[in-house]
């Protein structure tokens, strides 16, 4: 008997960074279908545990972009 097992939100992250490198919170909101605070909340907790890290990146205009990425 095969066992699914569905793969959590963290995973899902960590999927996305290998494939892609880099990404903010814009990105992942857009790929995985869940409001910014929520990605926000994972990719904090995920930074905290030292998975991932993340990069501000000045903007011309606005807030600066945090890159987030594999550590």
């Amino acid at each position: 008997m095969k066992t699914i097992t569905k793969k959590t939100t963290k995973d899902k992250i960590l999927d996305l960074l290998k494939r892609e490198v880099a990404l903010t919170v814009s990105d992942l909101t857009q790929c995985l279908n869940i409001t910014d605070m929520a990605v926000r909340k994972h990719l904090t907790t995920m930074e905290q545990d030292g998975i991932i890290k993340s990069k501000e990146v000045k903007q011309p205009v606005g807030r600066p972009l945090q890159i987030y990425s594999l550590s």
